[in-house]
């Protein structure tokens, strides 16, 4: 769902409110996998690398969707701007830093299955997805 702000313009007694879509929104991704549901042997001497594959497949396609739906609501977003719309978005302070970075949390359900190291795994998507801080 494409969010909005909006310029409320008030003279004397009316009023309006100019919609105004944003254009500098970062996109989420969420997605649960059950790993019992895949059909791996919990006692194979290879199920690392099986589940690594697996989760990797699934965070890729996570990334790829939200960067779809970043690429529809733009587009959108360009094809229904006017000019007030234009001018303002010219003149933006605040830009998401490498807004094709997306955030992704995906939910994984491993009971009966080790669990990955999630710096490990996390590394191979450096330049996919924003870095998270726990604070």
């Amino acid at each position: 769902m494409r969010k909005h702000v909006g310029i409320l313009d008030i003279r004397g007694s009316q009023f309006r409110l100019l919609p105004i879509p944003l254009t500098q929104v970062r996109s989420f991704a969420v997605g649960t996998l059950t790993l019992s549901e895949m059909n791996l042997d919990p006692m194979d001497d290879s199920i690392d690398d099986a589940m690594t594959e697996i989760l990797a497949e699934h965070v890729k396609k996570l990334i790829k969707e939200a960067r779809e739906e970043v690429r529809v609501l733009n587009q959108e977003a360009s094809s229904t701007s006017d000019d007030d719309h234009d001018d303002i978005t010219k003149e933006l302070h605040y830009r998401v830093i490498q807004p094709d970075q997306v955030l992704i949390r995906l939910k994984v359900e491993h009971s009966g299955f080790t669990t990955l190291n999630n710096s490990r795994f996390g590394s191979q998507f450096v330049n996919e997805v924003v870095r998270s801080f726990y604070v």
